[in-house]
């Protein structure tokens, strides 16, 4: 038997068991912990494709709002261009003179607001209605009566809010106010600015009639 040919492969096994253990024994000190991986970078949300929006002056107030919403435009509201605050009960009966934005390229989502004006009337030079307050005049403080001359008598009772109110007939006729949004005020006692507490007196017509 060979002892040194033993003695040298006892050794060279050693040497080899040792520089297993020095890459990866059972302990970790020599371990490096790997980097977290960052998250993933988020992308933008792309912008609403622009949508065209047509001219709708000129046009009758249900035929604009019907193109309008063909167009991919939803969010329409539409207001007296005369700034005499009446309500577009029927559309059929009114005329686009304004629309704000103006047409050409915008999102689907934007508000598209049209000044109108009856039938048979002539659109102002400018839009009285844009700045008009809905709910009544908020230049009267809260104490003071509001002018609600020139609303709908469902817009008027909104603004006069629990003051007692009575409606009478502005013709003389005596007819029975019995669709509010249908009424609109000609005339009120006490007048705007006047202290609030009492009983209030609307004199009306309907909305097909002029005060």
């Amino acid at each position: 038997m060979d002892v040194r040919r033993d003695r040298r492969c006892v050794a060279v096994v050693a040497v080899a068991l040792g520089v297993l253990a020095g890459c990866g024994g059972t302990g970790g000190e020599n371990r490096t912990a790997a980097a977290p991986s960052p998250p993933p970078a988020r992308t933008a949300e792309p912008e609403p494709p622009a949508v065209a929006l047509p001219n709708l002056v000129g046009k009758g107030l249900q035929a604009a709002e019907d193109e309008a919403q063909a167009a991919g435009f939803f969010a329409l509201a539409s207001h007296d261009a005369l700034g005499r605050r009446r309500d577009q009960v029927q559309d059929r009966e009114w005329t686009v003179c304004f629309q704000d934005p103006a047409p050409g390229l915008a999102a689907g989502s934007t508000l598209v607001v049209l000044g109108a004006v009856r039938l048979g009337e002539a659109c102002p030079a400018t839009d009285q209605g844009a700045e008009t307050a809905v709910e009544g005049d908020e230049s009267a403080d809260a104490t003071g009566m509001p002018d609600v001359v020139g609303l709908s008598v469902a817009q008027a009772t909104r603004s006069l809010g629990t003051d007692a109110v009575t409606l009478r007939d502005a013709t003389g006729a005596g007819r029975s106010v019995d669709a509010a949004r249908s009424w609109q005020v000609c005339g009120q006692e006490p007048a705007a600015g006047a202290p609030r507490g009492g009983p209030v007196t609307l004199a009306v017509v309907t909305l097909a009639e002029d005060c």
